[in-house]
């Protein structure tokens, strides 16, 4: 019985029985929690980062909100990466929002390469995958419609979990996060500051309430330095 399973269980039974409530955050707990440590695009640090997100996720009251962005303005492309990394960790929504927000533009899906293809033994570790199920998998850049680039992405999403209309998007230059807009919700967010200078972040992708996938992003370095030079 797989880990979705008995949350559902935990869940239902939790209707009647509040004393099981804990059970069933406990069962959601593990599930993520070994999609998080298994994450394929993430260092052991953050690995420990995003795990720790699920953790504060899932108990609420026990942890501090989350952060506001800070004030002021943006001192240079240090600052810059300081503060993209801090929203992609703390902003639930698409990443491509929190993006769009430093950029001060839509961002655009360029030089893809992509492939609908079988699970492999990593995907079942991380995702809830059925018979029968096939990953779409998706590297491209980010750029915003002016021609800045933004940063490198990677998605890998279960075809089937994904609504038509988001599906039949794919094959435009709208990220996916614009596609899915206020549907999609990111969850064990993990973000660091790159050596180069960018930052590196991944998540989660909850979709309609179901885990369907993750996601990657690298963020350039000279996109850092634009925000800073926009601000």
């Amino acid at each position: 019985m797989g880990d979705e399973s008995l949350t559902a269980i935990g869940r239902a039974l939790s209707e009647t029985d509040p004393g099981l409530v804990m059970a069933s955050m406990m069962a959601e707990a593990l599930g993520r929690l070994r999609l998080a440590l298994n994450h394929p695009d993430l260092r052991a640090v953050a690995r420990i980062s995003m795990a720790s997100h699920i953790l504060d996720e899932l108990s609420p009251g026990l942890h501090e909100p989350g952060h506001a962005d800070p004030a002021g303005p943006i001192a240079d492309a240090a600052d810059a990466a300081s503060r993209i990394a801090l929203r992609l960790r703390h902003h639930p929504g698409p990443a491509t929002a929190a993006l769009e927000g430093f950029a001060g533009e839509p961002l655009r899906v360029k030089n893809r390469d992509e492939i609908t293809r079988a699970p492999c033994d990593a995907d079942r570790l991380r995702l809830p995958l059925r018979r029968g199920d096939v990953i779409y998998d998706r590297a491209a850049d980010l750029i915003t419609l002016s021609g800045v680039p933004c940063a490198h992405v990677r998605l890998v999403v279960v075809r089937q979990l994904l609504p038509e209309d988001v599906a039949a998007g794919l094959a435009s230059d709208l990220p996916f996060g614009t596609l899915c807009g206020s549907r999609l919700a990111r969850r064990g967010r993990a973000a660091e500051i790159a050596a180069d200078g960018g930052v590196v972040s991944a998540a989660l992708l909850v979709l309609d309430g179901q885990i369907a996938g993750y996601a990657a992003e690298e963020v350039t370095a000279g996109f850092c330095a634009h925000v800073a030079r926009s601000r």
